[in-house]
Order: C-alpha cells, then structure tokens, then sequence
C-alpha cells in the first residue's frame, strides 16, 4: 500500500472516531490506529449492551401481557448483576505498574512488528 493511500485511510479512521483534524498530525499511525480500535470495541459493547436492554424490556412486556400477576416488583437479577460487575478500584502503585507493562509489551510489539493486540 501506498504511503499516500495509507494517510488517506489513517485521516479517514480519525476522522470517523471524531479526533480533531488539527491533532492528527502530531499523532503516530499507532496512535491514531488505537484510537480507531478502541472506538469500535465501543461501538461493539454499546451495541450489545442495546441488545440486552431490547431482550429485557422484551420479557418484561411478555410477563406484563401474559401474566401481570407475576410481574416483577423490582427488577429481576438487579443485585446479582450489579454486585457481579462491581469495578475493582486500582490503587494508583497498580495502575502505575499496569501503565508500564502495558507500554513495555506495546513497544515491544512494535519493534516486531506486531502492534496490533499488545496485552
């Protein structure tokens, strides 16, 4: 591929996950890269978590047709799946430790020539 036709891609994935044109040229393509990646894993998670609200308003219509007298007070599995995605809060030595690594296993991937998945 082309230098020019590479910029040309690397312009338009910034551009689509809004980074400021004014910006991109201070950037790395590694950087723009992980921006790009980063906004479709985004894109991916909200579109699954739209799934899962679309499947849930759907069984509680269900049970509210079917059988409101079995409708939920509150809702079902709340506590179960709040407490089982509570975030771990780092402590800032593991973030600084984590920040490292994570920039030692990407700069060590890049120097290969692998940069596209570092952890």
């Amino acid at each position: 591929m082309s230098a020019r036709k590479r910029l040309q891609e690397m312009m338009q994935n910034a551009w689509e996950v809004g980074l400021d044109g004014s910006k991109i040229p201070d950037m790395t393509p590694s950087e723009v890269a992980g921006y790009y990646e980063a906004h479709k894993a985004r894109h991916k998670i909200e579109a699954a978590n739209l799934d899962r609200l679309a499947w849930l308003v759907g069984s509680y219509c269900a049970v509210g047709v079917n059988a409101p007298k079995k409708y939920p007070r509150k809702p079902r599995n709340a506590e179960r799946i709040l407490s089982k995605h509570d975030a771990k809060t780092m402590t800032d030595e593991e973030m600084k430790s984590f920040a490292f690594e994570f920039a030692a296993r990407w700069n060590n991937g890049i120097k290969s020539g692998n940069s596209a998945d570092p952890v």
